[in-house]
């Protein structure tokens, strides 16, 4: 099956995670609602795979509005990205909320590391964006990211 994503963000992240975390590593047999991953191609307009424009490395001064708990891109760990975080959590903190609130650009980086883990779990071949090439008039760039065998 050849899976195309528009937009590659943090919803295309989360589908990324939970497509890498399907039951079949546990049994080798691909779902039938998934079956076998041929290719993900991802169509992003941003120069930021992952991250997009709203946690772009430019964003480093803005921060994002809801506590990390609530930002998680693995729907099976709530805490996620509170966990990634660690010790940089405590660097955030907001006294007025008395909740971590971290700049958009860090978050970003999240996104990467997240989508980076899941294409290396699905069988990835190179660097995420290995291959660009121009995809219309909306989208500026392609990424194809060969996903090998069955995703498990």
């Amino acid at each position: 099956m050849d899976i195309a994503i528009v937009v590659g963000g943090a919803a295309a992240v989360g589908l990324l995670d939970a497509l890498a975390t399907q039951p079949t590593h546990a049994t080798g047999v691909a779902d039938a609602a998934v079956g076998r991953i041929d290719t993900i191609t991802v169509f992003e307009p941003s120069p930021h795979l992952w991250q997009g424009r709203p946690y772009g490395p430019e964003l480093a001064a803005v921060l994002v509005n809801t506590p990390p708990a609530l930002m998680s891109v693995c729907a099976r760990d709530r805490d996620h990205f509170a966990a990634w975080l660690g010790q940089r959590v405590a660097d955030h903190l907001d006294p007025l909320l008395g909740q971590p609130l971290v700049p958009r650009a860090l978050y970003g980086e999240y996104l990467v590391h997240s989508a980076e883990k899941a294409v290396a779990a699905l069988g990835g071949t190179g660097p995420p964006g290995a291959r660009r090439t121009g995809a219309g008039a909306r989208c500026r760039r392609r990424h194809r990211l060969a996903a090998g065998a069955a995703h498990g």
